[in-house]
Formats: structure tokens, C-alpha cells, sequence
């Protein structure tokens, strides 16, 4: 069967371990993201939410920080674990929303949950859990980061794509251009958006659950945190309605 039928939190990494870093690698900018991070930390310590093959928490780590990561995805830690500056980084396996942490001193700086990380959590409840347990790991004053593309429920059904050649409905734009048979099925009671990649490697199954920026806002305001802005870009390019990616940043409130 070609799409995700039910949640495995290591489903999406165990299948696209093998190509991330081809596909995916240049998706946002690394570098811009690590110096944003880095600011917002002013040398405290950072945990990403789904490391993956570490291709945010590597460069973040260079600039002197101390970094964690989760991911449930073993393919996935084992490329992390190969590449240059890896040992620098502490390692948790397991879902992140159910991950039991215990954070160093006062708490994590940053909680960093990277591009679209967060809608690969499969429900609304999901995607509160990990916002509130992000809440719970952060100093007073720390800072939940979260990256996310803004998907229109209604442009995905009529994508045209369905079963067809094409990269429309595909989970990010790394796979744009690639030769690859997309399936994209989109259920708009559940915002959910589940689909396929067929390449001559395999079928890649994925899915997301796609919020928007109201939602978001309220499930961090429920989690005890404060909305602090929303960029655009890594640069703090401020964020408009018609920007379809946004960085948005909420602050643990002192006391």
C-alpha cells in the first residue's frame, strides 16, 4: 500500500533516510537558520525536535552551542551519527512527543521544532502535545521556534496530481523536478494530506497534518507560552499573510 495508513513516528525517517540530504538538504537555509537559533540562545543550550540526519542541529552546534536532539527515526541518527562534528550532539531516540527529558540546568534556551516538523504529527492532539512538552523543557524567557509551510486545504484537493507524474502535493518542495510518481490523497475534515513518492529506489510513503496560524497561536498560548513574533525568513524579514512559509517564535513567561 502507497500511503501512510496509520502513525509510526519513525514511519517518515525510516523512509527517507537514504535520500534527506539529496532531496532535502538545501530546503531552508542551515546556516541562516544556526545563526538565528544561535542569537535567540545567547549560549544557552538548544534541543531540536526531530534532529533527523542533523541537518540544523550540526550547524547550530558549531557555533559553540550545546545541542540535543530527537528523532525517532534509527536510519535516520545513523546518518547523523557518521557525519563531521556528530559527537558534539546529544542524542535522544524516541517519539517527541512522548520523549520524558530531563533538561539541562534551568532549562533549553531554544526548542527548535524545524521546517514542517511539526505537521508531520498526524492530529490536532499530536501537535498540542509536542507544543506543550516543548513548553515544559524551556528556561523562563526560552524560546519555541517553530518553521511551517501555510497549506490551503482546498489548492491540495485540486492539485493535479493525484496518481499522475509531478511533483504538486509533494511533502516540501525538495522533491520538486525530481522524476518521481506522486499519489496525494487529502481529507479536509482531519487537515490531513497523506501520499506517496514512487521512485525506482522504493515508494516513500508520507503525511502531514497542516495548521494555521491561529491554531498554532492557540496551542502555544494553552501551553503557557507568549507569542513574541513571526518572520518570514531566518533574517527576521517580518511575516505577511502572503508569505506561505512562517518562522514563528513564542517566549516562556518568566515566573
Amino acid at each position: 500500500m502507497s500511503v501512510m495508513t496509520a502513525y509510526d513516528p519513525a514511519a517518515y525517517g525510516d523512509a527517507f533516510a537514504d535520500v534527506y540530504d539529496d532531496w532535502y538538504g538545501q530546503v531552508t537555509d542551515a546556516e541562516a537558520t544556526a545563526d538565528a537559533v544561535a542569537a535567540l540562545a545567547d549560549g544557552g543550550p538548544v534541543l531540536e525536535l526531530g534532529i533527523g540526519t542533523g541537518r540544523l542541529a550540526l550547524p547550530i552546534a558549531a557555533r559553540g552551542l550545546a545541542v540535543h536532539g530527537i528523532d525517532a527515526s534509527e536510519p535516520m541518527l545513523e546518518r547523523l551519527r557518521t557525519k563531521p562534528g556528530a559527537d558534539a550532539v546529544v542524542v535522544h531516540r524516541g517519539d517527541f512527543t512522548e520523549v520524558a527529558l530531563t533538561p539541562p540546568g534551568d532549562g533549553y534556551a531554544v526548542v527548535l521544532v524545524g521546517f514542517n516538523t511539526l505537521l508531520n504529527l498526524p492530529t490536532a492532539d499530536a501537535q498540542a502535545r509536542c507544543v506543550a512538552r516543548s513548553a515544559e523543557v524551556l528556561r523562563p524567557g526560552g524560546h519555541l521556534v517553530i518553521e511551517m509551510q501555510l497549506l490551503d486545504g482546498d489548492v491540495l484537493r485540486a492539485a493535479p496530481d493525484q496518481g499522475r507524474e509531478g511533483s504538486a502535493g509533494s511533502p516540501g518542495p525538495g522533491v520538486a523536478g525530481r522524476r518521481a510518481r506522486h499519489r496525494t490523497d487529502v481529507d479536509l475534515a482531519s487537515q490531513t494530506v497523506s501520499g506517496s513518492i514512487e521512485t525506482p529506489s522504493g515508494v516513500r510513503p508520507w503525511r502531514i497534518r497542516w495548521l494555521d496560524i491561529d491554531e498554532l497561536d492557540a496551542m502555544a498560548v494553552a501551553a503557557g507560552l507568549e507569542p513574541e513574533g513571526r518572520w518570514a525568513t531566518w533574517a527576521a524579514a517580518p511575516w505577511t499573510p502572503a508569505d506561505e512559509t512562517a518562522i514563528s517564535l513564542f517566549r516562556r513567561v518568566p515566573g
